[in-house]
C-alpha cells in the first residue's frame, strides 16, 4: 500500500512538472498575438507547441542580447509584457477555464504594451531618429491593422449564431463548441451538434446536460422511446437536482396515447421529482409532487404532501398554493360524501 501511495505521488509530480513545461509554448503564443493577431479565434483549444517553443526560446535569446548590449529598457518592457500574461497562464494547462487559450485573456497584457508602444514612440520622436512623415506613415499603419480586426470581430459578434459558427469553423472537434453552437442555432442543427459532441469526447463536461437536450427534442419530435433512453444516458452520468427535474419536465411534456400511458408518464415524473427533492429541499418540487399525485387519483397521499409543503415550507408562496388546493380537496371529498 505503500508503495502504491509513493508510485501515485511520483506519478502526479512528473504530470505535473510536464503541464508546466506548456508555460513555454504558451508565453510564446502571447507574445506572437500581441505582435501579429491574427488569425482572430473566440476559442482557441490547441496550439502548436513546437513553433512556440520555438518563439519563447528567441524571445529569451533577444532578451539575453539585449542585456549584454545593456538595453535596459527593452529588456524591462519585455520582462513587464510576460509578466503580464500571468492570469492567462494558469488557464493555459491549470483547466481553469472551459478553453485553454484565447485573445481575451490578454486585456491586461494590451494595455500595458499601449503604454509601452506610446513611451517607446515618444522616446523615438523625441530624438529625432524618425521623419515627421514616417510618424504619421507608422501611426496610419497600425490604426489600419487594428481597425481590420475590429471589423471583422464585429461581424463575428453580431450574434451568438455569427460568433459560433465562426468558432466551430476554427474548431470543428471540440466538443464546448459543438454545445454551444448547438444552443445558438436549435432545432435539428442543435441535435446534430449536440451528437458530435457527445462522439468527439468521453470527458465532455456538459454530457449529462447535452443527452437531455436530446430528449428534450426527441420528446418534441414524439420519439419517446429515445427521449427516454437519453433520459437514462444523462442521469447515469449525474443525477443531481437540475437534471432530475429536466427530466420530470421532460416526461410530461410527452403527448400520452391513452389514460394508462398519461399514468406512467406522470408516475415517472413524480419518482423523479421524488429523488430531487432528496437533493434539494424546495417547496416547488414537493408541491410538484402533490399535484401530480392529485391528478393520477392518489388523494390521500396528496394531500398529505401538501401539508408537508405548508408545514416545511411555511413561507413558501407554494405553501399558499398547497392550502387553496387542500381547501377544494376538501370540499370536493365533502360534497362526494
Amino acid at each position: 500500500m505503500t508503495l502504491s501511495k509513493a508510485a501515485v505521488s511520483v506519478s502526479a509530480e512528473k504530470i505535473n512538472a510536464f503541464e508546466l513545461f506548456h508555460i513555454f509554448p504558451a508565453i510564446g503564443f502571447y507574445l506572437k498575438k500581441m505582435i501579429i493577431p491574427f488569425p482572430l479565434n473566440f476559442a482557441i483549444s490547441n496550439i502548436n507547441t513546437t513553433i512556440y517553443s520555438i518563439v519563447f526560446f528567441s524571445f529569451c535569446l533577444l532578451s539575453i542580447y539585449w542585456g549584454i548590449n545593456k538595453k535596459i529598457s527593452f529588456l524591462l518592457v519585455s520582462m513587464i509584457l510576460v509578466i503580464s500574461f500571468a492570469p492567462a497562464l494558469p488557464i493555459a494547462f491549470g483547466h481553469i477555464a472551459w478553453v485553454p487559450f484565447a485573445e481575451r485573456y490578454l486585456y491586461l497584457s494590451v494595455s500595458l504594451a499601449a503604454i509601452c508602444m506610446v513611451a517607446y514612440g515618444r522616446s523615438v520622436v523625441q530624438r529625432g531618429l524618425i521623419s515627421s512623415k514616417k510618424q504619421w506613415i507608422v501611426f496610419f499603419a497600425i490604426i489600419f491593422v487594428f481597425s481590420i480586426a475590429t471589423v471583422q470581430r464585429e461581424f463575428v459578434w453580431k450574434n451568438s449564431q455569427s460568433l459560433w459558427a465562426d468558432t466551430l469553423k476554427q474548431n470543428p472537434d471540440s466538443s464546448m463548441v459543438l454545445f454551444k453552437y448547438g444552443q445558438a442555432f436549435g432545432g435539428e442543427t442543435e441535435i446534430w451538434a449536440y451528437q458530435r459532441a457527445i462522439a468527439n469526447s468521453d470527458n465532455f463536461k456538459f454530457r449529462d446536460v447535452t443527452f437531455l437536450g436530446i430528449a428534450r427534442y426527441e420528446s418534441a419530435v414524439q420519439n419517446y422511446d429515445k427521449a427516454i433512453e437519453n433520459i437514462d444516458k444523462a442521469l447515469a452520468i449525474k443525477k443531481n437536482f437540475n437534471n432530475l427535474c429536466q427530466a420530470a419536465e421532460i416526461v410530461l411534456s410527452m403527448k400520452a396515447e391513452d389514460e394508462r400511458m398519461g399514468k406512467e408518464y406522470t408516475a415517472q415524473a413524480i419518482k423523479y421529482y421524488q429523488i430531487a427533492y432528496t437533493k434539494r429541499k424546495t417547496a416547488f418540487v414537493l408541491y410538484k409532487i402533490g399535484t401530480l399525485m392529485n391528478q393520477t387519483c392518489q388523494k390521500a397521499e396528496s394531500m398529505q404532501i401538501l401539508e408537508k409543503v405548508r408545514h416545511n415550507h411555511p413561507n413558501s408562496k407554494y405553501a399558499l398554493y398547497a392550502g387553496t388546493l387542500l381547501k377544494k380537496m376538501s370540499s370536493y371529498k365533502n360534497t362526494e360524501n
